[in-house]
């Protein structure tokens, strides 16, 4: 199987408008996370759940001096024909398998890698070495026993680096994870991005994003669109 690059079929930047809200305890450092983007490429057909849709989630930064430390509290919003997370890898004999599975990206040569379910928090030349090995609610263990990952339906699970590194600088962008999916499903998925720069500045930041759905703002985010809304009314 050859790996190729993915073709961006398409392609969805959510900004973290939560972290802007008033009251927020997001350190004004945190400005230099932009939002979050998710791609989609077709996947294969020959899988237990069909045709498959292959999603990419990255974490885009204005700073290349920024490092990625960590994905805490990843969870479903809400789900629609989800069935499972499709893996392809050393440890489903190179078959597709929602029952088996690694997420980690070493598990993956390369060609297994472009239709595999896996996380990361490398940049994005980086694949298929991996420093996300640290779960915080998800165990190393999990990575491979567990290829629906646990917890996801109720207080979430989340990725950091090995303490021993290394630690990837971002360069503008933090590749998180590709996750394979049935085509019709539509899930609404919600996360804490954590960063750190040179400069001192760290933290998490909550973020809303979706595969092939229309996830509801998080409540600062309506908050602070209807004071938006009241602003552009006042000027007028």
């Amino acid at each position: 199987m050859k790996n190729t690059t993915l073709p961006r079929l398409s392609s969805i930047v959510l900004t973290s408008l939560a972290a802007l809200a008033v009251g927020s305890t997001v350190p004004s450092a945190h400005a230099s996370f932009t939002g979050i983007t998710v791609t989609a490429a077709a996947g294969p057909s020959s899988t237990p759940v069909g045709a498959t849709t292959i999603y990419r989630m990255w974490a885009n930064f204005d700073s290349a001096s920024d490092i990625g430390v960590g994905v805490q509290n990843f969870r479903f919003i809400s789900a629609t024909g989800f069935t499972g997370f499709v893996h392809n890898d050393n440890y489903t004999s190179g078959a597709y398998s929602t029952t088996s599975g690694s997420w980690f990206t070493y598990q993956s040569n390369n060609a297994f890698g472009s239709t595999d379910s896996w996380v990361s928090l490398t940049e994005p030349t980086s694949f298929p070495v991996s420093s996300a090995i640290y779960g915080v609610g998800w165990y190393a263990g999990d990575f491979i026993a567990n290829p629906q990952i646990p917890g996801i339906l109720g207080a979430g699970v989340g990725w950091t680096p090995d303490p021993s590194g290394p630690y990837f600088p971002i360069n503008g962008q933090l590749l998180l994870g590709q996750f394979v999916m049935s085509s019709s499903a539509q899930i609404c998925v919600a996360a804490d991005i954590g960063w750190a720069n040179t400069a001192g500045g760290s933290g998490f930041t909550a973020v809303n994003f979706d595969f092939n759905a229309d996830c509801v703002p998080a409540p600062g985010a309506i908050a602070l669109l209807a004071l938006a809304g009241l602003a552009h009314r006042r000027k007028r």
